[in-house]
């Protein structure tokens, strides 16, 4: 994490990887809001059933209900809270030592990604992620590996490469969503 953070980037990370260590392992994804207000920040859980993450891969759910918002818009008469700075979603998944694997290794990696063939692979790790986006264009990432107590943090600022996956374009296209809905509120950082 870079020391040119605002003192909303440092609060939000630093809630990201708080509540990703309080959760237990093994517990179904959630969706958030984020919202900040001074040197606060306040994870709002947002309602998705059980089964709804059940159906399908959770990164497949939440770019399924990224690309409804980005049809039909927000409900109508929808207004973000006071405060609103962005969407988190926290989940678990594979993941691999990407830093160990050079040339065709790498490679096969890279394929068995693109085919959901991590769980199959010997060498996967198990991770949680808590990832979030900010209204100011800022990304966040708090990842855990399995049987490790650290937790590593990124913030990737805005016009700076931001991590590219369907989670965080989702996250992005619900954040613009829900950010339109709260244009006129004083309150929201931008």
């Amino acid at each position: 994490m870079t020391s040119r953070l605002s003192p909303a980037q440092q609060t939000v990370s630093s809630a990201l990887s708080a509540e990703l260590t309080a959760r237990a392992w093994d517990t179904p994804p959630a969706l958030y809001a984020i919202g900040v207000q001074g040197s606060h920040c306040q994870l709002l859980h947002i309602p998705v059933p059980a089964t709804t993450w059940a159906l399908m891969n959770p990164a497949d759910v939440l770019a399924a209900m990224a690309a409804d918002i980005a049809m039909f818009g927000a409900r109508p008469g929808a207004t973000a809270r006071p405060g609103f700075y962005g969407v988190a979603f926290r989940f678990e998944a594979w993941d691999l030592p990407w830093g160990l694997l050079h040339g065709p290794a790498r490679h096969q990696a890279q394929a068995d990604l693109a085919a959901g063939r991590l769980h199959a692979r010997p060498d996967r790790l198990e991770a949680r992620y808590f990832l979030g986006t900010g209204r100011d264009g800022t990304s966040y990432e708090a990842r855990q590996y399995r049987w490790q107590d650290r937790v590593r943090s990124s913030v990737y600022l805005p016009g700076r490469e931001a991590p590219q996956s369907p989670v965080h374009d989702a996250l992005r296209l619900m954040t613009a969503a829900a950010a339109g809905a709260s244009r006129d509120d004083p309150g929201a950082e931008p």
